[in-house]
């Protein structure tokens, strides 16, 4: 016998107890062997610790093979069990009839016990085949399950990162999303350099501007000024208007803070200044031809230039294109980008 035959327990059900005493003398020391001598007490002793294999009788008086058969199918925990069926009758609708029932196997009394321990043999290597596959397909489903639902948690640290980054930088973002984010709450000592920067003239602009035009340039403003600050590792502190405060090096270190620092105003004046030219213009002449280029985004017209009112005749062509912002002031001054 192989090695698939160790601890694996066979259950006989025959009503006569000598059948019982020869079927367990042919069976091999190595199998554990239960034995029942009725149908309800086969179910009894299967669906308390389902054996490996049952033998099973099929005339038994009060519940014969056929009904004990039957029920086991009906079992979910088990209608896996392999069934063989051994009987007196060597009838072919006998056969049938326990095939169709979901029997592995029938034998006729009286058998060869080599023929027997064959199809035990043969049954067990079934059964222990499909129970490796069943396992199988239970630990996919498994690794299935937990890949879904580690999928699921990245997706959803993505979501959280992704609405973090509105806020906070990449990498602070990331520190939060990791678990780091009590100990940005744990009091500590780091030195820190600041940088606090504004618009030069922005109130005297805010006084002569129009809402829209003073939002539409805070929006420019606010774009360009918070790419920058995560660009180079800068923490938003505060920012009301066009006033911004930056951390560098708290909560996220870094190695030299000072030239992160230095490095992003230098850019904010580059990229940034040329957005807020002020165009001091002579003439109404030269103002209509910017707008009519869409050069400048507000106008303050002095009334008291001579050709003043071309400029009036001009702004409505110009605004069907670029659609600048256009009022009337006391200094011939256009503002644009």
């Amino acid at each position: 016998m192989n090695d698939i035959t160790s601890k694996q327990t066979i259950l006989i059900v025959d009503d006569t107890p000598a059948n019982l005493s020869f079927l367990s003398g042919l069976l091999p020391a190595a199998y554990r062997v239960k034995v029942a001598t009725n149908g309800m007490k086969a179910l009894e002793l299967a669906g308390g610790d389902p054996p490996d294999l049952i033998l099973l009788d099929i005339m038994m008086p009060g519940m014969s093979g056929y009904d004990v058969l039957e029920k086991l199918r009906g079992d979910a925990r088990l209608r896996h069990i392999p069934v063989v069926m051994i009987s007196a009758v060597d009838e072919i609708d006998s056969v049938i009839r326990c095939i169709e029932l979901g029997a592995e196997d029938y034998l006729v009394k009286p058998f060869n016990p080599t023929l027997l321990r064959a199809r035990i043999n043969a049954s067990l290597e079934k059964k222990r085949l499909r129970d490796e596959v069943q396992a199988q397909a239970s630990q996919l489903a498994e690794w299935n399950r937990r890949l879904e639902q580690r999928v699921q948690e990245q997706l959803s640290q993505l979501d959280h990162l992704g609405k973090l980054k509105a806020f906070f930088s990449p990498r602070l973002a990331e520190f939060i999303i990791n678990g780091g984010g009590e100990d940005l709450l744990k009091t500590h000592r780091r030195e820190v350099v600041v940088a606090f920067l504004d618009i030069r003239g922005f109130t005297a602009f805010t006084d002569r501007s129009e809402p829209e035009e003073v939002m539409a340039v805070l929006g420019d403003y606010h774009r360009l000024m918070g790419h920058l600050i995560t660009a180079h590792e800068g923490t938003l502190e505060h920012f009301a208007g066009d006033g911004i405060m930056i951390f560098f090096n708290d909560p996220i270190p870094l190695e030299n803070p000072t030239a992160n620092a230095m490095r992003m105003a230098l850019q904010m004046q580059e990229q940034f200044a040329p957005q807020l030219q002020v165009l001091h213009l002579t003439t109404a002449a030269d103002a209509t031809s910017r707008l009519a280029r869409g050069d400048v985004h507000c106008v303050v017209l002095d009334l008291s230039l001579p050709d003043a009112r071309g400029l009036d005749d001009a702004r409505s062509s110009a605004a069907q294109t670029h659609r600048p912002q256009y009022r009337r002031g006391p200094r011939g001054t256009a503002r644009g980008r």
